[in-house]
């Protein structure tokens, strides 16, 4: 309640036939209601049923006009609301995914330790548990990152193109995406 103060220091001016709306509303002594009134706020265009009524407060001489705002669910701030709404479930999947994706994944970071370690004397084994454990590494980066900010960006990293083709097995089918940057 705004008591002492002109509304319209606050409020967008309310106007009907190009007259102040509370105006009529204490001239005439009776409610006055607009429909699919529209006006600007903060939250951009805002269209509203308003409702303008005569209130009586004990202790006051002259007329209170009391303004209620019925707003319409296609506005601006209800539109808000929605997507508000909406990225707080998005954030709820993506965080129970990344749980049920991290479980699986220590297990498999835990087979292939035993692995490593059962059949330390074969080279290729050994070879490719490290490709393993690396891979496991990003993915629970990833996770983490993803957890704790909005991955809006892949991560660019310096690595040796060398190093990535040795890893390559030279009859696989499998298509590979690679960015590089020259400098």
């Amino acid at each position: 309640m705004i008591v002492g103060k002109k509304y319209y220091d606050v409020f967008p001016r309310i106007y009907i036939d190009n007259k102040d709306a509370l105006s009529l509303v204490i001239k005439q002594k009776k409610p006055l209601t607009l429909k699919k009134y529209s006006f600007h706020c903060i939250f951009g265009s805002l269209t509203t049923d308003i409702t303008l009524r005569l209130i009586k407060l004990s202790g006051r001489k002259t007329d209170v006009v009391q303004v209620m705002l019925h707003p319409y669910s296609t506005c601006a701030v209800s539109k808000k609301l929605l997507q508000s709404k909406k990225l707080i479930d998005i954030g709820k999947v993506a965080s129970t995914l990344a749980h049920g994706v991290r479980n699986p994944l220590n297990a498999i970071k835990g087979a292939v330790v035993y692995l490593r370690e059962k059949y330390a004397g074969e080279d290729t084994l050994v070879e490719f548990t490290k490709i393993m454990e690396e891979e496991i590494s990003r993915l629970e980066d990833f996770i983490t990152r993803f957890l704790s900010s909005s991955v809006s960006e892949t991560e660019a990293i310096e690595t040796d193109i060398n190093t990535l083709l040795k890893y390559i097995p030279e009859t696989s089918n499998r298509s590979m995406s690679l960015v590089m940057f020259l400098p």
